[in-house]
């Protein structure tokens, strides 16, 4: 079993929030679920190789998922000794009436982030975090509420069709500040370095990539598959910076969406 700090899974692309600055693309109206049946086979595939310790359910929305509750007792049972959490924007939770007693007993944690300070925001989504900070205390389960400061950045310049990856050529610099350093993809049951580079074959039609030269190099990454031999997935995990790191910027360009009330008046 070869260690890894973090391994993040898309049971879903699909989400309902376009926030600028997603590291997963998912702003572009990105489609695709992994149905549980095709997903179980990764998950267990991989358990016998990573042992991570943290594992984050995510997507886009992973509430929107009608299989979420198979995924949560299914990763559990994989990896019982590693720190689980179901990310979420909170908004379909409650489409899973049976998830708080699901949380409770594989010790799932449920991690719901605040987005925006943006009023009619708040109106919509303070009432879902008090919900569900007021049943994990009730059914014994723990929830956490995003940081009161969310920062966000973009991986490339322009926007969609004007998509283009950073030119500063200094892979060291940007992978040193980068906020994605230890997120570990599991995407089409293979490992990848970062979202960044995961989700672009999501987008690549949409946003009209493969017409630029420019993302060719980031468009045939890979990542590592499950025959990889244990010091090649060794080698992959323990690598910092990389050739592709030069994607991104060497200097963070952020995006700042702040809450300006304690996190004790929404939860």
């Amino acid at each position: 079993m070869v260690a890894i700090k973090q391994i993040e899974f898309h049971i879903t692309h699909v989400c309902n929030l376009q926030c600028d600055g997603c590291a997963h693309y998912c702003n572009y109206g990105v489609k695709g679920s992994v149905p549980f049946s095709e997903g179980e086979d990764w998950l267990r595939g991989w358990s016998k190789r990573v042992n991570p310790e943290r594992f984050k359910i995510l997507g886009g929305e992973p509430s929107l998922h009608a299989e979420l509750l198979n995924y949560v007792n299914l990763v559990a049972e994989l990896w019982p000794a590693t720190r689980r959490t179901l990310t979420t924007n909170g908004y379909f939770l409650d489409r899973h009436p049976k998830l708080p007693a699901v949380l409770h007993e594989t010790g799932t944690r449920l991690y719901i982030t605040i987005h925006s300070n943006e009023p009619s925001y708040l109106k919509k989504i303070v009432p879902i975090a008090r919900l569900w900070s007021r049943m994990s205390r009730e059914k014994d389960f723990i929830c956490e509420i995003g940081s009161a400061q969310y920062v966000w950045y973009k991986s490339y310049k322009g926007f969609k069709d004007t998509m283009i990856p950073f030119t500063d050529n200094n892979p060291r610099a940007s992978w040193e500040v980068c906020i994605s350093k230890y997120c570990s993809q599991l995407h089409k049951n293979r490992l990848w370095k970062c979202p960044c580079l995961a989700y672009l074959d999501t987008i690549a039609d949409r946003c009209k990539l493969k017409d630029r030269g420019e993302w060719a190099p980031f468009l045939a990454y890979n990542g590592i598959g499950l025959e990889a031999s244990d010091e090649e997935l060794k080698t992959f995990i323990s690598m910092e910076e990389e050739a592709f790191c030069r994607m991104c910027p060497s200097r963070l360009v952020k995006i700042e969406k702040s809450i300006h009330e304690p996190l004790s008046t929404i939860c």
